[in-house]
C-alpha cells in the first residue's frame, strides 16, 4: 500500500508541474477530484477490517466527522 500511495504522490506532483498552475487551482481542479478517487479506491474500513482489527485487540467505531468549515469553503462542499 505504501508503494501505491508513493506512486499517486509521484502522480500528483508530476501533474502539478505538468499544468503550471496556481496550487489553489490545482487543489480546487485535479487534486480534488484524484484524491476523492484514490480515497474512494483505497478505503478498507468495512466490516471485515472492524472484525480484523478488533481480532487484534483494536476497538473501531466508525462514526461521521463533519468537514471543518476551511475544508467546505476550499472545495465548495
Amino acid at each position: 500500500m505504501l508503494e501505491d500511495l508513493e506512486k499517486f504522490l509521484k502522480e500528483i506532483i508530476t501533474k502539478f508541474e505538468e499544468l503550471a498552475v496556481p496550487i489553489m487551482s490545482f487543489l480546487d481542479g485535479h487534486w480534488q477530484s484524484r484524491i476523492t478517487e484514490y480515497i474512494s479506491a483505497h478505503d478498507l474500513f468495512d466490516e471485515g477490517h472492524v472484525r480484523n482489527a478488533r481480532a487484534a485487540g483494536i476497538d473501531l467505531v466508525a462514526e461521521e466527522t463533519p468537514a471543518p468549515e476551511w475544508v467546505k469553503l476550499l472545495f465548495g462542499l
